[in-house]
């Protein structure tokens, strides 16, 4: 968290610097930059561009921690493994107490109990990951390629977000009481003081431009024709012009001035957001071929039942994959449009989404409709 700290303090001084170099650049050379030489052209694409660079790295090293953040969450699914297995340890002990004869004494005893804690603790450590694994996810949105053809025709239909989000908080001293055992064997009491952290507001705005185009792929490759095929989706929302890469700076800048003194500590972050985006999605061709097995509540059962892993490794082993990336560019001014639209002649983005099937024949192809681009 430090480090993020570090990096928004950074590039929000990068940015007033820049705002403020911007100002006298424009004092110097008055008029919007579509009337400027060839030279001054040359010069402000300059400026705008270091800055832009910069932000950049400061953006990529978040990425990178970012990234390790994910990698955290991937490592949780193997805790909840390890504890999957730890579970099935304890119970064959807590069994083997009940059934047999072969462990006895006061230590077994300890044994037989803090194995109950552990049962439990386990059962509900796996529980908790399950609710938030990815399988889940594909389960709960599985259906026929028709209906995540029209999902994935929605999503590139639907205007993007870019929202800006500002989290305000400080730390308050708390006190607890702490049980501990003394030398002598006492059980003693203490208080003991910690920091809580205390989050006062979260404040969200959206960035403010005029008009989108999707640039999605008219086609989801790698559809299987029999069984069930896991579609992990990507958003990406850019900018497409300087004109438009600038006014956002602009926009999250005044943003983070608007909030920054609201408490002691303020986190920022930018999202991007399409309605009805799902980054796990699930399609079978043909219901005759979907396995009878896979839905929430076999899931939910195998899931209750301690069989939740063993579920998951043979719904992997059974169902195809493939990705498809939703692709939008946003612009704060018609004239980037239009010469987007002049630079990509023979564009077929107003078509809807076919999917393609791993087979002869397995085209479904649909009526097109006008195109995902609009004020």
């Amino acid at each position: 968290m430090n480090a993020d700290k570090e990096d928004d303090a950074a590039a929000e001084d990068l940015r007033r610097a820049h705002q403020n170099d911007l100002g006298e650049f424009q004092r110097i050379h008055p008029g919007p930059p579509d009337s400027y030489d060839p030279v001054t052209m040359l010069a402000f694409q300059r400026m705008v561009s270091d800055v832009q660079k910069k932000l950049t790295e400061i953006q990529e090293r978040k990425d990178d921690r970012m990234k390790e953040a994910k990698s955290r969450v991937k490592l949780f699914r193997i805790y909840s493994l390890y504890y999957y297995v730890t579970f099935w340890i304890w119970l064959a002990y807590l069994v083997l107490c009940v059934t047999t004869n072969l462990f006895g004494g006061s230590v077994f005893v300890a044994l037989y109990l803090v194995s109950i804690g552990c049962v439990v603790v386990c059962y509900l450590i796996v529980l908790l990951e399950f609710r938030f694994s990815a399988e889940r996810e594909y389960i709960v949105n599985l259906s026929s390629t028709v209906f995540a053809t029209e999902c994935i025709d929605s999503i590139r239909a639907s205007r993007p977000s870019v929202i800006m989000q500002a989290v305000c908080f400080h730390y308050e001293t708390r006190t607890r009481s702490v049980t501990y055992t003394d030398s002598n064997g006492n059980l003693q009491t203490r208080l003991e003081t910690y920091q809580e952290k205390v989050v006062t507001g979260t404040y969200t705005d959206a960035f403010a431009y005029s008009y989108w185009k999707d640039t999605s792929k008219l086609e989801v490759t790698g559809i299987s024709q029999s069984g069930i095929t896991k579609i992990k989706m990507t958003l990406i929302v850019d900018t497409g012009d300087e004109q438009t890469a600038v006014e956002l700076d602009r926009q999250y800048t005044d943003f983070r001035l608007r909030y920054r003194n609201y408490d002691t500590y303020v986190e920022y972050n930018m999202a991007n957001h399409v309605p009805g985006f799902q980054k796990r999605l699930a399609a079978y061709t043909d219901s005759r071929h979907k396995p009878w097995w896979i839905n929430r509540y076999a899931y939910l059962a195998a899931t209750v039942l301690c069989v939740g892993w063993p579920y998951r490794w043979v719904f992997n082993a059974v169902t195809h994959r493939t990705r498809y990336t939703v692709s939008k560019v946003i612009y704060v001014g018609r004239t980037g449009v239009e010469e987007e639209g002049r630079q990509t002649d023979g564009d077929n983005s107003g078509l809807s989404v076919a999917i393609r099937t791993n087979g002869q024949n397995g085209d479904i192809e649909l009526e097109p409709r006008p195109p995902p681009y609009s004020p």
